[in-house]
């Protein structure tokens, strides 16, 4: 689809931002049975799935039936096949492949439909729009596929590797001088440290927008200081397009239900936190139909911001269901567990905590060499009133915990999970 198509799609998500939740959820039944029949009709992948769950398409009429739909996963898709999961209402030479970034696991190749294309990069501009960004501004992105991504010279945005040397990053920024910066937590944190520590004078632009990677607290104020720029966080996926993003008022992600439905299957009313699961309302090539995410959220109770704007919201993507710390009893631990009881200690920067067999563990974090013999000390008792008083753990100072180019930091690493 055109530029024109991408244009004409944002105002209409721009407008249905005046959409009370009536309205909102009157569009959203509607796409889902259009979705769910298209589904049914013309993708064998999910004729399957209904028909084994005894499922036809007029059985869903409104949000409350979704859960008479079975759960699919990333591994159930890989294991049909890209022709089993495209709908055969397309022809080839009209669709565009796409793959899920895979870092957790095996990539996931997609197909995208040209109108869902327009779609969804309409939602990243509502998202950039929402955080300030004006047509005309300078944009200046940290991506893992920068060599293939371009754009008309005219918009003024410019990408850039997201394994840059942090100094090449700083001369880059300096000399373009962009309003945004957007890009994943990792490489902008190297950026940010590089010129704190070198006392150096970075451009300072009016609006940091993270992605990929959850934007801790101390992270988020680190940005802050060094750029003296406002920071909004963005979660997507390959698979969704833009979910959620932060609006002005910085009381959570606003999920974009004009376009995906969320559900919170397993939501532990105490702790906030759930699994979440979503429905694609508009990707027709490739459907995605309450398709488990695989990540872990803290979500908010219901309510209008105070922006206006009366979309759910979710308080933090917390990581993945796979980075979490299985207990000998059975139950588990979030990466939010760790962070309640680690952040509160002085002198610790980030860490990861790695999940080694049950009572066995290892902390790495960064942090200054002063006082670290008691600052370890203090990081192993947060984490054995965790995970029990006989577990092993292991602390570890280290200079830099960042990921290789083109993987996410992940505060909980476990390696029972590899092992079943």
């Amino acid at each position: 689809m055109s530029s024109l198509g991408v244009v004409r799609e944002y105002w209409k998500l721009r407008r249905s931002r005046r959409l009370d939740a009536a309205a909102i959820r009157r569009l959203g039944e509607r796409k889902l049975r259009r979705i769910v029949g298209h589904a049914y009709e013309s993708v064998p992948f999910y004729r399957e799935r209904f028909e084994r769950a005894n499922v036809t398409p007029n059985m869903i009429r409104s949000l409350d039936d979704l859960p008479r739909l079975p759960i699919v996963t990333r591994r159930d898709m890989q294991a049909a096949g890209i022709d089993a999961t495209t709908s055969s209402a397309f022809s080839a030479d009209d669709l565009i492949d796409k793959r899920t970034t895979g870092s957790t696991g095996r990539p996931l190749t997609i197909r995208w439909d040209r109108r869902w294309a327009a779609i969804q990069k309409a939602l990243f501009l509502r998202a950039l729009s929402t955080a300030g960004y004006r047509l005309g501004d300078r944009v200046m992105i940290l991506t893992d596929d920068a060599v293939s991504r371009s754009t008309p010279r005219w918009l003024g945005w410019r990408y850039l590797a997201y394994g840059a040397a942090p100094e090449s990053l700083l001369a880059s920024l300096n000399a373009f001088r962009p309003a945004v910066i957007y890009g994943w937590v990792t490489p902008l944190r190297r950026l940010a440290l590089h010129a704190r520590a070198n006392e150096a004078s970075p451009h300072q632009p009016k609006v940091i927008i993270t992605t990929a990677e959850s934007l801790d607290r101390e992270t988020r104020q680190l940005f802050r200081d060094v750029f003296g720029a406002e920071v909004f966080e963005i979660y997507g996926l390959t698979e969704m397009g833009t979910v959620a993003s932060e609006c002005v008022r910085h009381d959570g992600l606003h999920l974009s239900e004009e376009t995906v439905i969320a559900e919170f299957p397993d939501l532990d009313e105490g702790a906030g936190v759930s699994r979440l699961v979503l429905t694609n309302l508009d990707l027709m090539a490739t459907p995605f139909i309450r398709y488990e995410t695989g990540d872990i959220v803290r979500a908010k109770t219901p309510g209008v911001c105070g922006c206006g704007h009366v979309a759910q919201r979710i308080a933090s993507v917390q990581g993945r269901a796979a980075d979490s710390v299985r207990l000998p009893d059975g139950n588990s631990l979030l990466p939010y567990d760790f962070t309640l009881g680690i952040e509160q200690i002085d002198g610790v920067e980030r860490y990861r905590v790695v999940q080694n067999d049950l009572q066995d563990f290892t902390v790495h974090y960064e942090g200054a060499a002063e006082m670290a013999g008691a600052r370890e000390e203090l990081i192993g008792e947060a984490v054995r009133r965790l995970v029990g008083a006989d577990a092993q753990v292991e602390v570890r100072r280290s200079d830099n915990l960042d990921p290789p180019p083109g993987q996410k930091f992940r505060i909980i690493e476990s390696r029972l999970a590899a092992s079943g």
